[in-house]
């Protein structure tokens, strides 16, 4: 999820993108399956997408908040209330989730409590009964935006979220899947999938947090390397790949809705197999020394046409590669153009330059652009 207070917008963004990718583009108008949200962790990337789902513009059914802090919720209900007055049948529920939140004030936990059930907030054993108990009060509920800790969907969650009407889970969350003794993520996958919940893998739907501190950190290599940008520039270079790099977040989520759910496969699997393929391809090609991972026939994944590297044609060093993911051509921008944009450049105008950086890549040789093709 995002690394730090700086990414936060950026990680938020991005799980929006997949959001609003899933709601209008696989749902659509004629889907009547529930589009209202259950969030889960109010603090951080979970307040950013509480601010955006409340904003004037925004038509986001917020319908239920949990959280295992006291203060958080209270911030999210003002924020809430003063974006949005109304009557208070009309505002989320706020949940105040007990197990959790007993680790997190020790010995101060029965006076949390206490503030809890007089600040009116339901109060829920864990992750499943807050659902049951939101859905009681809701009616139905069609999303899960998990924003807190690692691993939260259990099976259990996803008893109590199908129960309610839940059909997919969108949230930064790292690693969604709960594991089994093994360190598995499949039991839980399958179990989802057979209950037809949609769960995006993580470097579909969260990757934007890493993916701006490499994006910072492929820029001031740039800047060693003689490139010259001066403040104005660098923020609209960098607000230009960002958001460039949020739209493939959708791309990713419709991917692996088509390609995987829809077949019948569990994504985090089937984009493991497609990082494998991408992976042996490279060594393939001479482009990367390692092993390979073993060929799986009854799992092959084709990887994507990507430019360069082994027969292919060579790449100048002193180059942005940013290659195809469609049905856009693959850009290379040489650094030397980047110094000659001009001060009034604009984010628009320098996206014409950033091309989807998915994929294999190459930035002056800087390593981070391996970093960033393999998460994705």
């Amino acid at each position: 999820a995002g690394l730090g207070e700086k990414t936060s917008w950026a990680t938020m963004s991005g799980v929006d993108e997949g959001l609003t990718v899933y709601l209008e583009e696989i749902m659509g108008l004629t889907d009547t399956r529930s589009k209202s949200i259950f969030v889960q962790g109010a603090g951080g990337v979970g307040d950013e997408f509480i601010t955006k789902a409340f904003s004037p513009q925004s038509t986001r059914d917020v319908v239920a908040i949990a959280d295992i802090t006291i203060e958080v919720l209270k911030a999210a209900r003002t924020k809430v209330r003063e974006s949005r007055p109304g009557p208070e049948s009309e505002e989320p529920v706020f949940i105040f989730v007990k197990n959790a939140a007993r680790g997190f004030y020790k010995d101060k936990f029965d006076r949390a409590l206490k503030e809890a059930v007089s600040e009116g907030f339901v109060i829920a054993e864990d992750l499943p009964d807050a659902i049951r108990q939101a859905g009681r009060i809701k009616k139905r509920i069609g999303i899960l935006a998990p924003n807190a800790n690692s691993h939260p969907i259990t099976k259990e969650v996803i008893d109590a979220f199908k129960s309610v009407g839940g059909h997919a889970v969108f949230g930064p969350a790292n690693n969604m899947l709960s594991l089994d003794a093994n360190g598995s993520y499949e039991a839980v996958g399958r179990y989802a999938l057979e209950k037809g919940i949609f769960i995006p893998n993580d470097s579909a739907i969260n990757m934007m947090g890493a993916a701006t501190v490499i994006i910072d950190a492929m820029i001031h290599h740039a800047l060693k390397e003689g490139v010259k940008l001066n403040d104005m520039q660098f923020s609209a270079v960098r607000e230009a790949l960002v958001r460039k790099l949020i739209q493939v977040v959708g791309e990713r989520v419709l991917e692996e809705y088509r390609e995987a759910f829809l077949a019948g496969k569990i994504p985090q699997r089937w984009r493991d197999r497609l990082a494998e393929a991408i992976h042996n391809d490279r060594v393939k090609r001479g482009v990367a020394i390692a092993g390979q991972f073993p060929e799986r026939k009854d799992e092959a994944v084709t990887p994507p046409p990507v430019s360069g590297g082994g027969n292919g044609p060579a790449v100048e060093t002193n180059v942005i590669e940013l290659p195809q993911v469609s049905p856009e051509p693959a850009v290379a921008v040489k650094a030397g153009e980047m110094a000659t944009l001009s001060d009034d450049v604009t984010a628009d105008s320098f996206s014409t330059f950033a091309a989807p950086m998915m994929g294999a890549g190459v930035f002056g040789g800087m390593p981070a652009m391996s970093a960033l093709s393999v998460m994705m």
